[in-house]
């Protein structure tokens, strides 16, 4: 498994399971679980999967999924996206608590339908290490229930099941993007200019141009497409920017944070707890 792209997996160490509660409906289903260190190979499953950390402990973690290669420390709050028919495998450094929710391609396409999508076109790729503060909040609900040992309501189960694959399709899906929001080509474009600039102070100008749209229209767009204002996604890309050099150990805060475009230290701290709920000093600390 492991090659020039990624750090290799620790085939030493058998994956542990345990299965706190879960529940299914027509569609849609929830578990609460606790893993241990190892690989977990998830296969291609038929339904779509969204796996959310809980647990507070950061963890390191090593994934593929459909080509898409992340090495990261993970924290309470960070999700995977595995969609239906995509095979993955995540490497675990250290124990953890997840929230496992999975919907059908047809549970997705009737909610599409809901919301006046063009279901021909909601479809869902991988995504690693997202974060919404809605799908969090959803997901700690079904944790509070499920933690309760009280079955959920058949209505309520399924409220929460619609809420998730709608918030879901908003920010994920082909079809909102595509139809309201920046195109896929203006997205990497932008995205790529971002991540090539982020020790610069960026415009929103020069953002727009990138996308060949007025500045305007960028900033609606933007936020159609991303659920963020721009502001807010330059320093959640700083932040994950900044933790990756951090993680590397070859500079120090000071300089990582100059290097992230951060004005200072303790405006990177301050950032960095907010997007992640570390310090730089603990991001060190978990290499």
């Amino acid at each position: 498994m492991a090659d020039g792209n990624t750090a290799p997996y620790r085939r030493d160490l058998p994956p542990k399971i345990t299965r706190i509660g879960g529940q299914a409906f027509n569609g849609f289903a929830a578990a609460l679980v606790r893993t241990e260190p190892g690989i977990y190979d998830n296969g291609a499953w038929p339904e779509h999967r969204l796996i959310m950390q809980t647990a507070h402990a950061p963890i390191g973690v090593h994934c593929r999924c459909d080509g898409i290669v992340s090495s990261r420390v993970q924290v309470y709050g960070d999700f995977d996206l595995q969609p239906a028919g995509t095979p993955g495998v995540w490497n675990d450094d250290g124990p953890s608590e997840m929230m496992v929710m999975s919907f059908s391609p047809a549970f997705l396409r009737s909610t599409a339908e809901g919301l006046e999508m063009d279901v021909a076109r909601a479809e869902l790729n991988p995504r690693m290490q997202a974060r919404d503060a809605c799908i969090e909040h959803i997901a700690l609900a079904l944790k509070a229930e499920l933690e309760s040992g009280t079955p959920l309501s058949r209505l309520y189960g399924e409220s929460l099941g619609v809420a998730l694959t709608s918030r879901v399709l908003q920010r994920f899906g082909a079809a909102s993007k595509a139809a309201h929001g920046l195109s896929r080509r203006q997205h990497r474009r932008v995205l790529d200019y971002i991540d090539n600039h982020l020790d610069e102070d960026l415009s929103l100008a020069e953002l727009a141009a990138v996308a060949g749209v007025s500045v305007s229209h960028f900033t609606v767009l933007f936020r159609r497409t991303t659920s963020q204002s721009v502001h807010r996604f330059v320093v959640q890309r700083r932040v994950l920017r900044a933790r990756e050099l951090l993680l590397a150990g070859d500079m120090s805060i000071a300089q990582v944070a100059l290097e992230t475009g951060f004005a200072h230290q303790s405006h990177l701290a301050r950032c960095m707890r907010k997007v992640v709920g570390l310090t730089p000093s603990e991001v060190v600390r978990c290499r």
